[in-house]
């Protein structure tokens, strides 16, 4: 993609953001806002969101440390912490996949070659799709019922099935590598061959797709501890299927860092349990604001110890 290219699709996510974010507060009532906010309960439920926070942090590490140790990168899993979560870090804020290639930067510093890091980072985000794929089917069919399983059930396993065909296929899997690498094809010197080494170690896949769906299910549970600091009552399992269903909608490249996406998709998911615009809208930005705040108290550190590194 051209710097150009680039600049206009930055311009275009950040017009739809903003466009998203207008229409929702213009269709909502600001003084129920406030009083949402005025409400919420921080104290009691901040330690234990900042906690599942971190370990979902340190579990995106362990999947790579874990893949890491097949293609035998001589790294501690304290350095793969410390990549991961800085690189994260300044990808929650920004647009496009910067914490990814943050991460395959950071290790190239650390004198692990792109071609091995970029064949973990890729095995790893298949691996998560395809746990999204499976759990999403079961998110859409709990959260709505018998309304949706006669087109999501065979949907769900015809993607799954196209892309186990895919992975399968030489012809499709070099199509893909062509695509991906294009013109830089020469910076992944052995990258398929290290991919290819990582697919046969089945007992590292594995235990990347159990740790994986965890991660995921996380995400239903620091939003359920959330919402019940605006008295909300909803079930664990309700919470856990929207945020499945949250985490496949924000996929889709349309906005920057999600803005408004995520917004809309709690308000609508959140309305069939009686949670009002108002609420659904507090408890996304307060979920984002308490992340940030998060990171805010670690980015000095890190910083601080590149620095001490750079000097020595």
């Amino acid at each position: 993609m051209s710097k150009n290219s680039l600049k206009y699709s930055v311009f275009l996510k950040t017009i739809f953001s903003l466009t998203l974010l207008g229409i929702i507060i213009y269709n909502i009532k600001i003084l129920e806002l406030k009083e949402d906010f005025i409400g919420f309960r921080p104290l009691i439920l901040i330690i234990p969101f900042s906690l599942i926070f971190l370990i979902r942090i340190i579990q995106y590490a362990l999947n790579y440390y874990i893949l890491g140790l097949v293609l035998k990168i001589k790294l501690s899993f304290r350095e793969w912490v410390k990549s991961v979560f800085f690189c994260w870090s300044v990808g929650y804020v920004s647009f496009g996949k910067v914490a990814e290639f943050g991460v395959l930067y950071d290790l190239k510093r650390k004198g692990v070659p792109i071609a091995k890091s970029g064949a973990i980072f890729l095995l790893d985000k298949i691996i998560t799709l395809i746990s999204l794929l499976a759990l999403f089917p079961l998110a859409v069919i709990f959260l709505f019922r018998d309304k949706m399983i006669i087109i999501i059930t065979p949907l769900g396993l015809g993607v799954l099935i196209l892309m186990l065909f895919c992975l399968k296929n030489e012809n499709i899997r070099n199509w893909i590598r062509n695509r991906i690498m294009g013109k830089y094809q020469e910076h992944f010197s052995g990258f398929y061959r290290f991919l290819i080494e990582l697919i046969k170690c089945k007992i590292a896949i594995v235990f990347n797709a159990f740790n994986t769906i965890l991660r995921l299910l996380s995400y239903g549970l620091t939003s359920f501890i959330l919402l019940k600091g605006f008295g909300e009552d909803i079930s664990l399992l309700a919470i856990t299927g929207v945020n499945i269903i949250n985490q496949v909608v924000t996929m889709i490249p349309i906005s920057i860092a999600n803005l408004g996406v995520q917004e809309a998709w709690y308000i609508i998911a959140l309305k069939q349990y009686g949670v009002t615009a108002e609420t659904a809208l507090s408890f996304s930005i307060t979920g984002r604001g308490i992340s940030l705040l998060l990171i805010s108290l670690f980015v000095p550190y890190f910083t601080l110890s590149l620095r001490l590194k750079r000097r020595k």
